[in-house]
């Protein structure tokens, strides 16, 4: 039923949802009154209709979308994508409103990139390995309506380089020399070719280095006052991009060998409790808590540490360097590192000693540690690789006037230090503590003290 306001006359007309509808006859009820009708017969007016009562004309309709927008172009870093706004019905003109939008590999999470509301977007770096969507806004006189785009396949990029490779070492003739492949972003998996260049001593007319194409390359005869870069060309999928490090220092020659060994111990003994120096001066040792001997070695045979054993030697003046500088090597093999504090390997009194003291530690992340106090302070340096991969290795710990340097497999490692003289009247403890403690787990071979 529809109820509707009453009219003079044999018929009676009632807007209802924007239609002009005719109903066969009045019922009773005065002129003016709200009554019920029946069912409607028409929504044609009849004859002599009033003006005021002509049908109304048709609401304009808001945008509607039949079709969702989609992006055209490749989902790749730098290159240029285009929406197409989709499909809408509703009345014209309709204006079109862009919002690009960053999202995860799903498709979700999406965050609006500020600024990006053209028909058209450039992808950037950021865009890399996640997906992109659209969402338009159609607008006309009778309102608006967005829908949204699926999201493109996954943003991929050829490699981009954030922070350029970097060498590590000392350029000297004979050291080592290692590169890092530099911080890059692109899509994985990215592979690396490397490239060593030898330069002038101004790092330019540089040119390549035959077969040193490694991530390490050993400094050589033909270097020394020159300089080195390493060139690294990381490829993808996408394609390949070429950086260049810095150029090391100016390569050195190898310095001459000063002072004198006052104390070298070989290891080679297969009985016995003694350990014997081969200088002729006697620095000889003797071996404590079973240390195992006739060991294959780092040149010729060694000794074995199984944590509880230790050699010790006699301290004697010319063990002392005073200020002359100091050089104390040996050779090491292990597969353990310390659970807990450090292990030593060679060392001349603790920390505290009247006179000064001098040691060489390993430490638990498997790298070595040369300690140096004297009366000038004190001064430790911990570097190089770990040690702990089962082969031999050998570690030198050195002061001279001005630094304290680690070198561990002919790569230098150097701190700047002043330490002063060093001169007491403690024993050389190999492999332990003096007293006691800190126990080395592995082997040792070919142990020597320099000094000048």
């Amino acid at each position: 039923m529809v109820r509707v306001q009453v009219r003079s006359g044999t018929h009676i007309l009632v807007r209802s949802k924007q239609r002009l509808i005719r109903f066969r006859s009045a019922p009773t009820a005065p002129s003016g009154d709200v009554v019920s009708l029946p069912t409607a017969l028409s929504t044609t007016a009849p004859p002599g209709t009033p003006p005021d009562f002509a049908a109304p004309p048709s609401l304009p309709a808001p945008p509607a979308s039949t079709a969702v927008p989609s992006i055209a172009g490749s989902p790749q870093v730098g290159a240029t994508l285009t929406a197409n706004p989709g499909t809408w019905t509703g009345v014209q003109p309709i204006a079109y409103d862009y919002r690009w939008q960053r999202c995860n590999t799903a498709g979700g999470a999406c965050t609006v990139l500020v600024g990006a509301t053209g028909s058209t977007y450039t992808v950037t770096s950021a865009d890399a390995n996640a997906t992109l969507r659209v969402a338009v806004t159609a607008s006309n006189s009778a309102g608006a309506a967005s829908a949204t785009s699926a999201a493109t396949a996954v943003v991929t990029s050829r490699p981009t380089n954030t922070e350029p490779p970097r060498i590590s070492g000392t350029a000297r003739d004979g050291q080592r020399l290692t590169a890092s492949s530099g911080t890059w972003t692109g899509s994985n998996p990215i592979r690396y070719a490397y490239a060593w260049h030898r330069c002038n001593s101004g790092a330019g007319a540089c040119g390549p280095i035959a077969g040193a194409t490694s991530t390490t390359y050993t400094a050589r005869s033909a270097d020394i006052g020159s300089t080195l870069r390493i060139v690294v060309t990381a490829t993808n999928a996408q394609g390949a991009t070429t950086v260049t490090s810095f150029p090391t220092a100016v390569v050195q020659p190898i310095p001459p060998v000063t002072g004198e060994v006052v104390a070298l111990w070989h290891m080679d003994e297969t009985e016995g409790t003694t350990m014997f120096d081969a200088t002729g001066r006697d620095h000889h040792g003797t071996l404590r808590s079973g240390v195992r001997l006739g060991q294959p070695g780092f040149a010729g045979l060694a000794y074995a540490l199984s944590g509880s054993a230790d050699v010790s030697v006699p301290n004697a003046p010319d063990l002392q360097p005073g200020s002359a500088d100091i050089t104390i090597t040996i050779a090491i093999k292990t597969t353990r590192t310390p659970s807990s504090g450090d292990w030593s390997l060679i060392r001349n009194g603790i920390f505290g000693t009247p006179g000064g003291s001098h040691k060489m530690e390993f430490y638990p992340s498997g790298q070595a540690s040369c300690g140096f106090n004297g009366s000038s302070g004190y001064s430790e340096l911990t570097a190089g690789p770990v040690l702990n991969d089962g082969v031999w290795h050998t570690v030198q710990c050195v002061k001279t006037s001005t630094s304290i340097e680690m070198v561990v497999d002919g790569q230098v490692f150097l701190q700047r230090a002043t330490i002063g003289t060093i001169a007491n009247a403690e024993v050389v403890s190999i492999g332990a503590r003096p007293d006691g403690g800190e126990y080395f787990q592995g082997s040792i071979d070919e142990a020597s003290i320099r000094i000048g």
